[in-house]
């Protein structure tokens, strides 16, 4: 095939082609660059601020702890941790483009004053020679702040995340109108070559057809589509281009899709690895009481509760356990919810033998009896009972939690369901745990997985968990991802 140039005939067009081509791609290319930008330094706040809220709490706690029992430590003085995270904190605002994630930062700064005022407050107690007792709660008040802080600062990934999610569209956007720009100028171009030489037009024609054909693929989402090579050295070139372009496209948003994904597990293994403080001092409490009454029975029994409660939830890091194991787990919360609460609250539980050794995912049931204990139960006035049943339906494992608490009325139920369904955690009030639980069943499984709730007011509610049965590959897959 003998291979040819255009470049010649074109020559006395050229002033033409860089007005046509030149400006617009100069103003496309600005425009594109500004987003690439936008969009990374939002990626660089996601991980500055997960960063910062991984450690900030922790350093914060420690550094007052430490100034409360006057231990001797290289830590630094709290006020100077607080106002380091403060600075971090401003140089997040100046860098974040969107008024509202400015403003989620001014109020995370604004709970770092709180932090400071308490630690104010702290040295104040130790000047004077209050109680310890007195700075002690107040470090138990700086603990619930900084979950607090937490909280604002999640909302703020949460914020970058969708502004990463709107600049991404903004870039593949400006990749079509780039792709459009590029079909304009090879029209006028075409247009002008052919009042001087209609059998070079001739022979473009064919090739141009081709690679205007693949254009319109792309253009529609097909990133497979392959532009065919051609005998004018030109679009033979313009061919390999686009088809560079497309299978970079293409990588980019498998890449995205990839980083997405690994940022959902990491927020949910974040959320699946926290344990209520206030459950462990109960429990600590609890165990404290019965040694007090001199019942070491009890006491062996339920620190042996909360040893399985944290050795279940840990499980080596593995997301899958058998049904015994998750059943186990929650007998272990019960069992201390009963050491502490005890004639008010009974619990039954019962499981389908032959569902004992099947696998599942780990730390579905619990916060589901957590939910049923402290906004069911908790706040009814007659004695508790929680029942949890297991069963195998067809290739299903079908789960319910059952409890006697308060009940919701059909508004509630409707709005909570809602806000569960399009997994928007802002309108989940007391359901949080039934929000993290179907976020986890939607990434794990699809819309294989069910999560079903039915409630009537100072009846109870039940909660229906309905998970496929799983093959030991897909399993393994799993854990792989984790």
């Amino acid at each position: 095939m003998k291979r040819i140039s255009i470049g010649n005939t074109l020559d006395y067009h050229y002033k033409l082609v860089i007005l046509l081509a030149i400006m617009p791609m100069v103003l496309i290319s600005i425009f594109f660059m500004v987003n690439i930008f936008q969009y990374r330094q939002s990626i660089e706040n996601i991980n500055d601020v997960n960063k910062l809220n991984s450690e900030m709490a922790v350093k914060i706690d420690n550094s007052v702890f430490y100034l409360i029992t006057g231990k001797p430590t290289k830590m630094q003085d709290p006020t100077e941790v607080i106002l380091h995270y403060q600075k971090e904190l401003d140089k997040l605002k100046d860098s974040s483009s969107s008024f509202d994630q400015q403003q989620t930062l001014d109020v995370a700064i604004r709970i770092l004053d709180t932090d400071l005022h308490y630690v104010n407050t702290i040295k104040k107690n130790i000047k004077v020679e209050k109680p310890v007792r007195d700075s002690e709660a107040i470090l138990v008040e700086i603990r619930n702040v900084n979950v607090l802080l937490k909280d604002t600062l999640q909302e703020f990934v949460t914020g970058e995340i969708n502004l990463s999610n709107k600049k991404s569209n903004q870039i593949f956007q400006t990749i079509i109108i780039l792709i459009f720009l590029e079909i304009c100028l090879v029209i006028v171009l075409v247009i002008i070559i052919s009042r001087n030489k209609k059998n070079l037009n001739a022979r473009i024609k064919v090739p141009m057809d081709k690679l205007l054909t693949s254009l319109s693929e792309v253009s529609k989402g097909n990133l497979n589509t392959q532009v065919e090579s051609s005998e004018i050295v030109e679009f033979d070139i313009l061919s390999s281009e686009v088809n560079q372009m497309t299978t970079q496209i293409k990588a980019l948003l498998e890449q995205n899709d990839r980083k997405q994904q690994a940022i959902a597990k990491a927020e949910l293994r974040a959320l699946q690895a926290q344990i209520t403080p206030h459950f462990i001092y109960n429990s600590l409490d609890a165990i404290i009481t019965l040694s007090e009454l001199d019942e070491p029975e009890r006491v062996v029994e339920t620190t042996l509760a909360l040893s399985n409660f944290f050795k279940l939830t840990l499980n080596n890091g593995n997301d899958w356990v058998t049904v015994q194991q998750e059943i186990e787990h929650v007998k272990s919360y019960l069992q201390i919810l009963k050491t502490r609460y005890g004639s008010i609250m009974e619990y039954e539980i019962t499981i389908d033998p032959k569902i004992e050794t099947v696998k599942m995912l780990k730390m579905i049931l619990q916060p589901i009896v957590e939910n049923a204990m402290y906004h069911g139960i908790k706040h009814s006035r007659r004695r508790g009972l929680i029942q949890v049943n297991g069963s195998q339906q067809d290739q299903r494992l079908v789960f319910e939690v059952t409890d006697n608490g308060v009940g919701m009325s059909p508004q509630q139920i409707e709005t909570l369901q809602k806000n569960i369904r399009e997994l928007d955690p802002t309108g989940v009030s007391g359901g949080y745990g039934l929000y993290n639980i179907y976020r986890r069943l939607r990434l794990y499984f699809g819309e294989t997985a069910e999560l079903k709730l039915a409630s009537q007011e100072n009846q109870g509610t039940i909660v229906t968990i309905i998970l496929p049965l799983q093959t030991d590959a897909f399993q393994e897959m799993g854990n792989e991802d984790a």
